[in-house]
């Protein structure tokens, strides 16, 4: 995977919530046990989940991290980024302009999930679902997830203080273990790509 993805924000369904991939039935490996974590090298809660869109669907479904758990490759998951995000940051904005393109295209083809996590909307007030939809229309978001998180899920994921993470937040998830590879990685683009790439057939 290289030393890029050693540096330093994320969805299979549970049956029949229908935002998801689903069970990938009979013989599908269990999601890893815990203890759980929220810093590199730890599996992620299957427990997460939110309300949001996925595609372009204009129906919202429940998403869950499991969603995307691929312990065999078999279901086309190669890399899992869970990127958090706001309205008002302006970061936000430049970094979903930048990915928008790969994010449907070059990742959708090399199996690269993103799941958009929206914290607030542009006023500092916690996300609903037509922030979520908003942000998914604005920058046409039509691969992956895009969902509303008021409680800021990865605010204080990799040891941040108090303050929390800065925004946006990127963390890497390798669908083979679930286990967090990368935050906030410095060349975000190379990082993915090299654990889709880790991770092809």
């Amino acid at each position: 995977m290289g030393a890029a993805l050693l540096a330093c924000t994320l969805g299979g369904c549970s049956a029949g919530s229908g935002g998801g991939f689903g069970s990938s039935g009979a013989g599908a490996c269990a999601y890893p046990a815990g203890p759980y974590g929220t810093t590199v090298g730890s599996v992620v809660d299957p427990s997460l989940s939110w309300k949001g869109y996925k595609d372009a669907s204009g129906s919202s479904v429940t998403i869950t991290i499991a969603d995307y758990y691929d312990c065999d490759g078999t279901r086309g998951v190669n890399a899992l980024l869970l990127d958090e995000s706001a309205t008002w940051c302006p970061d936000c904005s430049k970094e979903a302009s930048s990915i928008a393109p790969e994010v449907t295209s070059s990742w959708a083809s090399a199996g690269v999930k993103v799941v958009t996590l929206m914290s607030q909307d542009d006023q500092q007030r916690p996300a609903t679902l037509d922030t979520a939809l908003a942000w998914r229309d604005q920058f046409a978001l039509n691969a992956g997830a895009v969902c509303a998180d008021p409680k800021w899920t990865t605010k204080l994921w990799g040891g941040a203080s108090s303050s929390g993470n800065g925004l946006p937040t990127n963390v890497l998830v390798d669908p083979r273990t679930m286990k967090i590879v990368a935050m906030q990685p410095a060349d975000l683009a190379g990082s993915v790509a090299n654990l889709a790439a880790a991770n092809a057939p």
